[in-house]
């Protein structure tokens, strides 16, 4: 699965042969517009997966990576400290349930160098709670709630703006 994935990404034009993300210049009048997603983390690949991230870092060592962590399995398993070590040896970032990233996770994982995601949140009051926490970014299914939250508003309905990649 993970050759097909970075084969899948080669063929759209993310992935150069050697697996690294390609880069796209910031527009000269990018002006305060974010250009994170044209840069060399513009591509992200997350897992559940210890295994499956173990062969993304051999296969493609430069792409960034996310181990997705969720409330129940650190509930069955040794706890938050277990899947931050195996985030640190897996040289990844840590994706953490909504339930799962409060500041006694979020520290420990900042202060092994790990960046913490948490996923899922669509509501204003989880964009202001977990960025109070200290989150380093949020996967969200509301992006444009998201954009209105920090202010920068959209120029139209979702659903119309996205009408240009299909």
């Amino acid at each position: 699965m993970e050759k097909e994935l970075l084969a899948a990404l080669r063929n759209g034009g993310w992935l150069d042969e050697q697996n690294n993300v390609i880069v796209i210049p910031a527009p000269e009048d990018a002006g305060n517009r974010v250009t994170t997603g044209l840069g060399p983390r513009r591509i992200i690949l997350q897992s559940f997966n210890g295994k499956s991230l173990a062969i993304l870092k051999d296969t493609a060592p430069s792409v960034m990576r996310s181990y997705l962590v969720m409330e129940d399995a650190d509930k069955k398993n040794l706890g938050f400290t277990q899947f931050l070590e195996t985030a640190v040896a897996l040289d990844a970032e840590m994706g953490l349930s909504g339930h799962l990233a409060f500041p006694w996770n979020i520290g420990p994982a900042h202060r092994k160098g790990k960046a913490v995601f948490v996923y899922t949140i669509d509501r204003p009051w989880h964009f202001m709670l977990f960025s109070f926490f200290g989150i380093d970014g949020m996967i969200t299914n509301r992006c444009d709630a998201y954009l209105d939250f920090i202010g920068r508003g959209v120029s139209a309905e979702p659903s119309r703006l996205l009408k240009q990649y299909e």
